[in-house]
């Protein structure tokens, strides 16, 4: 049952409106209506769970209504419908996301009932991460990290909290080791999400330095916990590219990996498409440095650029990570099918280890597992977790998680 949940529906096709306001009441949803955005206010529809939202209305069409909402500090759960070309819905609902908008999914008119109800019984991507309360100013969310930054630089202190979302092979769901994750609380400062922690720290340079050194330390850290305990697998950790600009960078993550007890041929340092794109000289050296030094390096969101796809005829990368978002879309799209199918390709052929991200559902898993992706990561897995939860869920899996030989090399 919906549990009553309340949906406003935005739609100025009168008698549609109508039977679809009746047919969702039937199904005990609550439901209100309008067929002109102009005569609803925004702070209005933020008191719905559900907005089921036309994109082709008079005055404000449904791209301006998302536009205004992702301003809102709680917007309701989104669910785009449209007559509109697929195109035209896939970009409205991609930008939606980009926004950090609830976005259920969408629906291209006319469409069967039943995959309306199945939408309003999901979960949106974007409120597994909602922030919980009012935008704090980025100075003080940096003035908290650096607080909580120096109480784990002082000795004997616990390790920054980092989170962990495991990695499993797309094959039979074994450990191949786990993503470390900033977590969506900072002390200080209570529930907020990781990219407003990274924008507080990159506004500073020497604050994003620190930053990304001690999530290294604690992710390796992590990955050494693991493997103490039976379980091997490698750990990945996002770097700034600018991070690993100065000279003594690359050797300094050495040593923190060393000091740890942790093989630099298990830690898997991520660098963004995004980052990588206009790829310097600088940052080249720095990427043959981490692999000399035996790092593995992923090029991370693979399929948000894909024009930075030409970096990987340059960068001595060894694994690939296929953007959730990409995986989200080929639910419904042959064209982001396509895009998945050839991206695992060519990792394939250029003998790199291939990551989908965002795999929340059985038929995710097939469609990768038919793409011949190596290795999966996402909610129908598991979420991220403090390690000491990452832990009991290892234990809870020891029979396929626990890999028996020596750790497996990534360079």
């Amino acid at each position: 049952m919906p549990a009553h949940q309340r949906i406003f529906i935005l739609d100025d096709d009168d008698d549609f409106r109508a039977d679809l306001g009746e047919f969702l009441s039937h199904a005990d949803y609550d439901v209100t209506s309008s067929g002109d955005p102009r005569t609803v206010s925004m702070d209005e529809l933020c008191k719905y769970d559900v907005l089921i939202l036309d994109l082709s209305m008079p005055g404000d069409d449904g791209a301006a209504v998302l536009r205004k909402l992702s301003e809102c500090i709680r917007p309701p759960d989104v669910l785009v419908m449209s007559g509109a070309d697929n195109s035209v819905i896939d970009a409205v609902t991609g930008a939606g996301r980009l926004r950090h908008l609830p976005i259920r999914g969408s629906l291209h008119k006319p469409f069967d009932p039943d995959d309306l109800l199945r939408l309003l019984a999901s979960t949106p991507e974007a409120t597994k991460e909602r922030p919980a309360a009012p935008r704090v100013a980025d100075a003080a969310v940096a003035a908290a990290l650096r607080s909580a930054l120096a109480a784990a630089a002082v000795p004997g202190a616990e390790p920054f909290p980092m989170m962990f979302q495991p990695q499993v092979r797309a094959s039979d769901l074994s450990f191949d080791g786990a993503e470390a994750l900033l977590p969506n609380v900072l002390p200080g400062i209570g529930t907020i999400s990781p990219e407003r922690i990274v924008a507080a720290a990159a506004a500073e340079a020497d604050l994003l330095d620190a930053l990304a050194r001690e999530t290294f330390r604690s992710a390796v850290l992590g990955c050494k916990h693991w493997m103490d305990n039976g379980y091997h697998g490698s750990v990945s950790v996002n770097i700034p590219i600018g991070v690993l600009l100065p000279a003594r960078a690359v050797p300094d993550l050495a040593e923190i990996a060393r000091a740890a007890g942790v093989p630099a041929t298990q830690v898997i340092c991520e660098l963004t498409e995004d980052a990588m794109y206009a790829s310097s000289s600088e940052s080249l050296m720095a990427v043959a440095q981490m692999r000399l030094a035996g790092f593995g390096v992923a090029l991370d969101d693979i399929g948000q650029r894909s024009s930075g796809l030409l970096q990987v005829t340059k960068l001595p990368v060894t694994e690939l990570k296929i953007d959730r978002e990409l995986i989200f879309e080929a639910r419904a799209s042959d064209k982001a099918r396509s895009i998945v199918a050839s991206l695992a390709d060519l990792g394939r052929n250029l003998s790199m280890k291939v990551v989908a991200e965002g795999v929340e559902t059985t038929d995710d898993l097939e469609f990768v597992r038919a793409s011949h992706i190596d290795c999966v990561q996402g909610y129908l897995v598991s979420p991220k977790l403090p390690l000491s939860v990452l832990m009991v869920w290892l234990a809870s899996n020891r029979s396929a998680s626990a890999s028996p030989g020596p750790a497996k090399e990534t360079a």
